[in-house]
């Protein structure tokens, strides 16, 4: 019986160890001030939980594809603060950050728009997106605070893929 009450100890810790550095939880977080842009944001809007996003941004990422003009990149923008904003009122625009504008008819419900260049606080990530509101978000206000910037407009999350099922997520801060 102690064996067994081992062996399964023994599994539960590795598991666990498993989805703590296959998720991330103990990779870095790199941060800088910089201008980045400009952007071609392709979208549909999303109205609910930030973490129930997928569905929308997939079919966005599918018509991309479909019509050839490349989606290498994803991406969120979070316009709202949960801390402030009921889960199922929070708006977001998800969607492919394109190299140029389209000139074709979208499908009903898509939008675009021109981000211009402009000054952000980037922090980059490897690890799970989800884990982004507890390893990046505190990192990134403190260097806002820290530096004595003002946070100037919604959070932008970019997607890109690395490697088989890595994911590098970099997040844009508005500042000014």
């Amino acid at each position: 019986m102690r064996f067994l009450v081992s062996v399964l100890s023994a599994v539960i810790v590795f598991g666990v160890a498993f989805l703590f550095l296959r998720n991330g939880v103990f990779k870095s977080v790199g941060l800088s001030v910089e201008v980045r842009g400009p952007y071609v944001f392709l979208f549909k809007e999303h109205v609910g939980a930030y973490d129930q996003i997928l569905q929308d941004l997939q079919e966005v990422e599918n018509w991309a594809k479909i019509s050839k003009l490349g989606c290498t990149e994803t991406f969120g923008e979070y316009l709202e603060d949960p801390n402030v904003v009921e889960m199922g009122r929070l708006h977001s625009n998800v969607g492919c950050v394109l190299t140029k504008p389209i000139a074709s008819h979208l499908p009903e419900g898509f939008s675009q728009r021109n981000v211009p260049a402009r000054k952000y606080v980037v922090a980059t990530f490897s690890g799970s997106p989800a884990l982004g509101p507890y390893k990046v978000y505190g990192k990134a206000q403190a260097l806002i605070r820290d530096q004595h910037l003002e946070a100037d407009g919604p959070v932008i999350e970019v997607y890109r893929p690395e490697g088989r099922q890595g994911l590098e997520t970099t997040y844009l801060f508005p500042v000014k």
